[in-house]
């Protein structure tokens, strides 16, 4: 069984089998859709997008994160409450 606290690097290193493999288990184990976006997906986006800026990862490792998110995001969306999601932007891939 996968922690949570490693879908943050799941997230930023683009694994998107395993991020998927956590979010369920997130789900599972009673942890809110809104909370693992807000605290883990949001958190590895912000992490690769740090290292870009850094010149320590590249396009491709973007392109793979956001990936990695999009689909966390399919499993989390049709979980959520109408109306109680809020938006920090958009990924778009």
């Amino acid at each position: 069984m996968s922690e949570i606290s490693q879908l943050k690097d799941m997230v930023a290193g683009g694994r998107l089998p395993q991020a998927q493999e956590i979010v369920k288990e997130a789900i599972a184990s009673g942890i809110e859709p809104q909370e693992i976006i807000d605290s883990y997906l949001i958190k590895g986006m912000e992490e690769i997008g740090d290292k870009f800026a850094k010149g320590q990862a590249f396009v491709p490792n973007l392109l793979l994160a956001a990936r990695a998110m999009k689909g966390c995001l399919e499993i989390l969306t049709p979980l959520m409450k109408e109306g109680c999601a809020s938006s920090l932007g958009t990924v778009v891939i």
